[in-house]
């Protein structure tokens, strides 16, 4: 854990990263209470978090739906490449798919070949 965190939010990130889900915080009977009970939360004011009157300390200005400014410019280069990745992936699997159509129809194409031939012989 990072020596500049709290011993409380030390203990809070342990007590929520315990890897078997029933020993973590907040999976008890008080549910998501145990984890507002913890030393890490004890100036927070729960009510008013419930009606929404405490004021956030940061409004991000977001410009639209892929602004990015805020992000660290690490994740936000990771991001950009997974959205590369996956629009890749995505391109490939309609090529691929398209290449499937084009056999089944190649395939079609040739058996109506044949049934046409048959059926000319059949004639002739």
């Amino acid at each position: 854990m990072k020596a500049s965190f709290s011993a409380d939010a030390q203990s809070l990130l342990s007590q929520l990263l315990v890897t078997d889900p029933s020993k973590r915080l907040g999976s008890g009977v008080s549910d998501a209470n145990e984890i507002k009970k913890h030393p890490f939360f004890r100036n927070v004011n729960w009510g008013d978090c419930e009606i929404l009157a405490l004021a956030p300390p940061f409004i991000p200005n977001v410009t639209s739906e892929i602004d990015t400014q805020y992000f660290d410019k690490v994740l936000s280069m990771l991001l950009r490449i997974w959205l590369m990745l996956y629009l890749i992936t995505a391109f490939w699997c309609v090529i691929r798919m398209m290449s499937l159509i084009y056999l089944a129809l190649a395939t079609i194409f040739n058996k109506l070949m044949i049934i046409t031939k048959n059926i000319e012989k059949n004639i002739l």
